[in-house]
């Protein structure tokens, strides 16, 4: 389905919260919030980039289209 209205939701910060993730649906069609979150935690641990983070993120989700067609 497409649709031009977007999912949104507010939710307040809370001291602790390491990190927000903002994406789109292809992200969480692959992966759920508990696997971007043991993928991105050892990055920023390992002091990569946020780029450099995004860039695995996506080689990442590449990998699992390939391997679902």
């Amino acid at each position: 389905m497409i649709t031009a209205l977007p999912d949104i939701q507010s939710i307040d910060l809370e001291e602790g919260d390491d990190f927000l993730v903002l994406a789109c649906d292809g992200i969480w069609n692959s992966k759920n919030n508990q696997q971007v979150i043991d993928f991105i935690r050892p990055r920023l641990a390992d002091s990569k980039t946020l780029s450099q983070i995004c860039e695995e993120v996506s080689i990442l989700l590449n990998r699992d289209l390939d391997f679902r067609y």
